[in-house]
């Protein structure tokens, strides 16, 4: 379970519990500083980031000994390797030393070694060379590996949780590939091969790209142009399963016409949400998988990897990335105009339409649980009796 640094109430954060309770007629946002509060973004690091289930990397690169690949989980920089026998393990990125990341940047490397004073790591995590610390009788390497991080690997893709004795993801998750077999989302990590990576850095708070991400009464509006034009999005033919801490979504295939030319259709489409902040999509001759990182109060980014079907034509994995490039740019455009509203001041709660936006509500859902988890308290009596 989630464990928070900074222990802090519903005070601390400005809440009460009216604010994180869930009720059948809560279709309302938190309150919108939830948005804007560094305290209570640090407080959300640990609270729903912390000891759960994310999405870290392509399995694709992390395919040979010594591959690295370097980030952050909540507040916790992290560094994943492929061992020389094979494994895969995760290490918390900071020599035992001074703290110091032993790997700055993805690479492939034989040994682990600390930029700062040259304390040296094997692949598994263990101590080898400290210079000059012979002169201290009661230094001992064995006590002073990298601290690991769990470690796990589904479809194409390698998960992380910062808590080392996690359970395994697809106990987190029992229904994972129940969905994946029932919707067609092929797991064989042969299938694709990682075609390219894409940053993008948002001027808004995290939560509000979640709920953006998760549902598509935006579609018609926002995207006609972009994804609305590739994808069936009538309410009637979009399906979403939610449950165990995930959403799984489908879209059914866009109606082709006879004037289409180049024009791009997609033909199927299934989805992944895990929670907190995992977007993994197949459709067509493409995957995408992705992942939200929360970087301030206001602002987040979005780490995307693009992926393609071996056999693929490269100029159709173009065209596709190209419109989710556009969509995406589409949803940041949106995202930190909202952010700029609330920021105003003058929006006191958001307001969901439950028919429309129920995976959002289910987000929500999710992150009031973690809120409560992480603040270990039981509502005052008072307002336990009034339901």
């Amino acid at each position: 379970m989630p464990v928070s640094l900074t222990p802090c109430s519903i005070g601390d954060l400005g809440l009460d519990w009216r604010d994180i309770e869930d009720r059948p007629d809560n279709f309302q946002s938190l309150p919108v500083h939830t948005y804007l509060d560094p305290a209570v973004f640090e407080f959300e690091l640990d609270a729903v980031f912390a000891g759960r289930w994310q999405f870290f990397a392509p399995l694709a690169k992390l395919s040979a000994p010594g591959d690295c690949v370097t980030g952050e989980v909540g507040r916790v920089p992290v560094v994943v390797v492929r061992g020389d026998d094979g494994a895969l393990r995760g290490f918390v990125n900071a020599c035992r030393h001074r703290g110091h990341p032993v790997v700055k940047e993805d690479a492939c490397r034989r040994r682990l070694v600390c930029g700062y004073h040259g304390w040296t790591y094997r692949l598994d995590g263990a101590l080898i060379a400290a210079r000059d610390a012979e002169s201290d009788p009661d230094f001992c390497r064995e006590a002073l590996s990298l601290l690991p991080v769990a470690v796990d690997q589904w479809a194409q893709c390698v998960f992380v949780n910062t808590d080392p004795d996690a359970a395994p993801l697809r106990r987190a998750h029992p229904r994972l590939e129940t969905l994946a077999a029932e919707g067609g989302f092929d797991p064989d990590p042969e299938r694709y091969h990682l075609h390219r990576e894409a940053v993008i850095d948002i001027a808004a708070n995290w939560k509000l790209w979640y709920d953006n991400g998760v549902e598509c009464y935006h579609c018609p509006t926002l995207h006609g142009e972009s994804f609305a034009a590739a994808f069936d999005v009538s309410p009637e033919r979009y399906v979403a399963v939610l449950t165990d801490h995930l959403m799984n979504s489908h879209f059914a295939p866009a109606t082709a016409r006879d004037d289409d030319g180049d024009t791009l259709r997609s033909k199927r489409y299934c989805s992944f949400q895990l929670f907190p902040g995992c977007q993994l999509i197949q459709q067509d001759d493409l995957a995408v998988l992705a992942r939200i990182v929360p970087t301030g109060a206001q602002s987040c980014r979005f780490i995307a990897h693009y992926l393609s079907e071996r056999d693929a034509d490269p100029k159709r994995v173009e065209a596709w990335i190209e419109l989710w490039h556009r969509t995406y740019d589409e949803d940041t455009d949106a995202v930190e105009r909202q952010q700029k509203g609330l920021w105003s001041g003058r929006v006191p709660r958001l307001r969901y339409v439950p028919a429309r936006e129920k995976p959002a509500l289910f987000i929500n859902g999710l992150i009031r649980e973690a809120y409560r988890e992480a603040l270990g308290e039981a509502p005052p009596a008072a307002w336990a009796a009034l339901g």
